[in-house]
């Protein structure tokens, strides 16, 4: 089981509760690589709802946000 499915199973199981999702998510989008966060994406919608790939995809620009700014400041 890699990074990402690992995470899915976690959101899968907390899904009943709207908080411990949003915070389980922003975890997953830390934790994943890169490259796996349009998966997230994906999955977010099939397996939640057009909301939580809402959701997911804030998350993960916010993330590519920070990274750069991050970046300029180095």
């Amino acid at each position: 089981m890699n990074t990402l499915e690992y995470h899915q199973a976690i959101l899968k199981r907390v899904s009943f509760d709207e908080s411990l999702l949003k915070k389980e998510l922003e975890k997953t989008v830390n934790a994943i690589a890169e490259g796996e966060q349009a998966k997230l994406i994906d999955w977010c919608k099939k397996e939640l709802d057009m909301k939580w790939e809402q959701i997911a995809t804030a998350l993960v620009l916010q993330k590519k946000f920070k990274v750069s700014q991050l970046d300029k400041h180095q």
